[in-house]
């Protein structure tokens, strides 16, 4: 790659943002920079002067199925490490959707044990 002035690398075109800002929060850096010909630190880079965001395990919606189990099973847990486990969710997100829908649970003791 050919290097500019500032010992920097090309310059971004439109289409290559308009194509990072499409694919970044979900596609794998590998991928992206594959398709854009640049590296991957230069995509990472790029996106965070961009202030793009990657979509997270943790942002990923919880389904009615989820949020159904949580309804009925969170109330009378015996632990709630293992009901996320059986949702497939972190326990913290278990615990704060949980707050958000003002469900309780009165048998905290063991979520606190490691």
């Amino acid at each position: 790659m050919a290097k500019n002035k500032r010992g920097r690398g090309r310059k971004w075109t439109a289409k290559e943002i308009a194509l990072l800002m499409e694919l970044y929060s979900e596609c794998p850096f590998d991928e992206i920079a594959k398709r854009l010909g640049r590296t991957v630190d230069a995509v990472k880079q790029r996106a965070y002067s961009l202030g793009l965001k990657r979509k997270s395990y943790l942002e990923r919606l919880w389904t009615a199925e989820e949020l159904q189990m949580l309804r009925e099973q969170y109330p009378t847990c015996e632990s709630t490490r293992e009901l996320a486990r059986k949702i497939g969710r972190p326990w913290g997100s278990v615990r704060q959707i949980a707050s958000n829908l003002g469900i309780t649970n009165k048998k905290r003791s063991i979520d606190y044990e490691l």
